[in-house]
Order: structure tokens, then C-alpha cells, then sequence
């Protein structure tokens, strides 16, 4: 039976040692660079997906328990606006699209933690598409001449991720045309509704034909703005 020498002893506290430099190593390191915050601690309020969106206004809401301890914190995201909106609500405007790290920093007694962080993916605004009768249309795209005479109206969506889109604009007026034997017929719209005269003139298409949608929007601030003629071919 082996008995407890003196170098045995030696190599216990050598183990011993070498564990604690490793603890203090890992919390040295979690003060300088923090942990990734779980998803439900720091969260886009404006995205389904988590995502955030260039050149708009994107909200994050950040859990009180991350910084009830500081005295005074700040956020920081590199190549972007924040500002503070409510209690634990702030505002993002990203400059451009790619990843963007959001590092939370705490301030007590002058000393300077850093919390954590947590990865956004940055993503340019969709171009808007058009939904008539629960149909999605991008230009050019395509869909059945009976799907579009039993559509009461139409109008824009920008993405099902971005929560609210949908009523950014609304439409105010909106024409549907074709070229029919070296003329262009249409007809204007003076809402989003589609009028029977419309339908009628939809009707008398021919099938495997190439209507025109122009249209405008306007927005809760009264700014109109004119749309892309979208193009669909009728089956």
C-alpha cells in the first residue's frame, strides 16, 4: 500500500493550483468580454424572426434583471443609432446590413463591466409586394384570372417577419391595364377596391396575358409615395 510521500503532496497542490488560475482565468475573462445574453433577455421587438432592418426604426426591449446591479449602463452597437425609449426599451437604426454585435456595459464606482452581448442579424427593407385575394405578388409573378375577378381589393405588404408592416401603407388609388391590338386599355381605381368595371374588364381578357398594376400609398404621416408598376401574367 503506497503511502502519502512528500511528492505526491507536491503534485495535489500543483492540480490544486493550476484549477484555481483556471477559475480565475474564466472569471477574468467573463468581466472583460461577458456572456451571450439568452434569446428572451435582449430581443427585437419589431421582427417575428429576431432579426433587425436597416435604415428603420427597430426596437429591443432588454430585461431589467441584466442591470438592476449598475449603478448606470450603456448599449453599444458599432455602426448604428441607439437610443434609450422607455424604461427597458431602445431604439436601433442600423446604417447597413451584415451582423451586429449589441454589447451591454455596466458602471459602478467607476469601474466598467461589460454585461454581455447578443448577435443581431442585420437585414436590408424588402421591396413591398402586392396580396390580392390572400395571394402574394412580387413583379413579374403570376396568378389566375378568377383568383383576381373574386379579389375585393388589394394591397401591400412589406414582410410577414417585420410585425406591423402591414400597415405602413395603405393605398390610396391604383390602375389595372393591358395592351390590347396597339392600345392600352385601363381602368383607375380610386381606393383599394377593385370596381366591377375593373372585373369586367378583367374578364375579357384573353387567357396567358400580361396585366399592369400601378398604384400609391400613403402612409399615417400623409406621405405618398408611387410604387413600381408590377406586372402579371394572367392563366
Amino acid at each position: 500500500m503506497f503511502g502519502v510521500t512528500r511528492f505526491n503532496i507536491e503534485i495535489i497542490l500543483l492540480a490544486f493550483l493550476l484549477a484555481l488560475l483556471e477559475c480565475v482565468g474564466e472569471v477574468s475573462a467573463q468581466g472583460r468580454y461577458g456572456e451571450e445574453f439568452p434569446e428572451n433577455m435582449v430581443r427585437s421587438l419589431l421582427s417575428v424572426k429576431g432579426n433587425l432592418y436597416s435604415g428603420i426604426d427597430n426596437y429591443i426591449s432588454v430585461d431589467y434583471s441584466i442591470t438592476k446591479d449598475c449603478d448606470t449602463f450603456f448599449l453599444s452597437v458599432p455602426r448604428a443609432a441607439i437610443i434609450h425609449d422607455t424604461l427597458n426599451r431602445y431604439l436601433l437604426i442600423p446604417e447597413r446590413p451584415g451582423n451586429a454585435r449589441l454589447t451591454i456595459y455596466c458602471l459602478n464606482s467607476q469601474d466598467t463591466i461589460v454585461l454581455g452581448y447578443k448577435y443581431f442579424i442585420v437585414r436590408n427593407l424588402p421591396d413591398p409586394c402586392l396580396e390580392i385575394n390572400g395571394i402574394r405578388l412580387s413583379s413579374p409573378s403570376s396568378m389566375s384570372k378568377s383568383s383576381l375577378v373574386a379579389a375585393d381589393s388589394i394591397s401591400v405588404l412589406f414582410s410577414d417577419d417585420i410585425i406591423g408592416s402591414e400597415s405602413w401603407f395603405r393605398v390610396t388609388d391604383f390602375t389595372i391595364g393591358y395592351n390590347y391590338g396597339g392600345f392600352h386599355v385601363s381602368h383607375h381605381n380610386l381606393s383599394n377596391k377593385i370596381s366591377l368595371q375593373t372585373k369586367q374588364i378583367i374578364s375579357r381578357i384573353a387567357p396567358d396575358r400580361e396585366i399592369s398594376i400601378s398604384l400609391n400609398i400613403e402612409s399615417d404621416g400623409k406621405i405618398k409615395k408611387q410604387l413600381p408598376i408590377y406586372r402579371i401574367r394572367l392563366y
